[in-house]
């Protein structure tokens, strides 16, 4: 069968590509050696054949090893709710280098800003420098105020933005705490956030 290797190289390699025709998928070197390629369903997974052709190109063309399909890894995805009311002014330098650095590592991840109602920043942070995207969250938010309603916010995102919430995603919510709605509808809300994550 090694010798039949030789022969399968001549004429460009038309002794590999027989097996696309052949009915018992045989190339010109498993016809010489009278040999055939048997595959076994394996409980491990299905064999990945892109990959096994490429792997066997270390070892001459040769199938040594079949690599198997592996499952893909969900990522995780990141919802970001970020207080901008009047009680975090103080802070909002320090959260928004927080959050400016979550949305750059996770590539997932969405930003919402809140006070009395609930909004998007996630493209007006996407793909700018620091200094840009904290100058276009300055005038995005530069009608935020009035106090905050956490627990009617929540809901809102709740309602406009549920299809976001699932078992893999992260919801950080960065807030003080200083809510001047129901504290019953917040605990509700936060109670079914928790419930979807």
């Amino acid at each position: 069968r090694y010798l039949g290797y030789y022969v399968s190289t001549i004429f460009f390699f038309l002794g590999f590509f027989w097996v696309a025709w052949d009915p018992r998928k045989q190339g010109w070197h498993d016809k010489m050696a009278n040999t055939v390629v048997v595959y076994e369903p394996s409980r491990r997974g299905r064999v990945d054949f892109p990959a096994t052709a490429r792997h066997s190109l270390r070892n001459g063309g040769e199938w040594v090893a079949f690599i198997l399909h592996r499952k893909k890894r969900l990522r995780a995805e990141l919802a970001i709710l970020w207080d901008v009311s009047g009680s975090m002014r103080e802070h909002d330098n320090d959260l928004f280098a927080l959050v400016y650095a979550m949305q750059r590592v996770a590539h997932r991840s969405r930003v919402f800003g809140f006070s009395t109602h609930v909004q998007e920043l996630t493209d007006t942070i996407r793909g700018r420098t620091y200094a840009r995207a904290a100058d276009a969250v300055a005038r995005s938010l530069s009608s935020s105020g009035g106090g905050t309603r956490i627990g009617k916010c929540l809901e809102d995102f709740l309602v406009r933005y549920g299809a976001l919430v699932h078992p893999w995603t992260t919801v950080v919510v960065m807030s003080d705490g200083w809510d001047l709605g129901e504290t019953d509808l917040l605990g509700r809300t936060l109670d079914r956030i928790h419930r979807r994550c």
